[in-house]
């Protein structure tokens, strides 16, 4: 079991890079290497993520946001949260930054930027490895990774 929140993320992170590197996804597995050795901050406290806010996990009416299909939740740092949330709904980080930033959310955007790799690796990973492999799906989360968002 993982001590911290980045020996947590250091072994998702190495598991990336084995299972990337067999499926030869060089330059994902070279980003998971370098996270790894480099994961982003500890958060300041435990925090509860939702680990998986797809769209379908949210009910959205006039009294406000419900969080649905909680059983993935994990204690770690909410800009990873903030960062699969986003690309769920197709939030450009710039615009991510924003919308924390007009909330008054304290964030760094290169803790979101780290946080957004962070996902769309293990979404790549998920496609490689699943039976049946998605090749579509593997190749449209490789292309998000090295797309520049800035």
């Amino acid at each position: 079991m993982a001590a911290s929140w980045g020996n947590y993320l250091r072994e998702r992170l190495v598991s990336y890079q084995a299972a990337l590197a067999h499926h030869g996804f060089h330059e994902a597995t070279a980003t998971a290497e370098a996270l790894a050795s480099a994961p982003p901050p500890e958060p300041d406290a435990p925090r509860l993520l939702h680990n998986d806010p797809e769209p379908g996990n949210f009910l959205f009416g006039p009294a406000g946001t419900a969080g649905l299909d909680w059983e993935l939740a994990i204690y770690g740092h909410p800009s990873l949260d903030y960062a699969r949330a986003a690309h769920a709904f197709a939030v450009h980080p710039v615009q991510l930054s924003r919308l924390l930033t007009d909330h008054g959310i304290p964030h760094s955007e290169e803790t979101l930027a780290a946080y957004r790799s962070v996902h769309l690796l293990g979404r790549l990973m998920s496609a490689v490895t699943a039976t049946p492999p998605d090749p579509v799906a593997a190749q449209r989360h490789a292309r998000d990774l090295i797309t520049k968002t800035t």
